[in-house]
């Protein structure tokens, strides 16, 4: 983790590991004086779980995308049908299934709470 170029929290991880799976561990057991509230990466930062799990600490997940319209275009979901947003420029791809989720809640609560302690 880096704040104005200056390293403050550090993990090796190996050329073939995905750095978005490390974000949480970095900023939620971060040691320093210093205490981000916005974490933001490139396209190889990001996973739609970050998004979800670092809002929920109270971070904000800016992601920096290369090529915007194509990731949107593969990786966008909205609470509506997709065809609830004809008019708009950038268009969802899928609906969130919120029946999965209330029905996954007590295990979401699980996790959660384990990766807070």
């Amino acid at each position: 983790m880096v704040a104005n170029y200056i390293p403050i929290q550090a993990r090796i991880i190996g050329a073939n590991e995905y750095e978005s799976h490390y974000a949480f561990d970095i900023l939620y057991n971060n040691t320093t004086n210093i205490k981000p509230t916005i974490h933001s990466t490139d396209t190889h930062g990001t996973n739609e779980v970050n998004f979800a799990i670092l809002d929920l600490f109270g971070y904000q997940f800016s992601s920096k995308y290369k090529d915007i319209h194509a990731t949107i275009s593969r990786n966008s979901y909205y609470f509506q049908h997709p065809n609830q947003y004809e008019g708009l420029l950038i268009k969802p791809l899928r609906k969130i299934n919120t029946e999965l989720i209330m029905r996954e809640w007590d295990n979401i609560k699980r996790i959660m709470v384990s990766l807070a302690f």
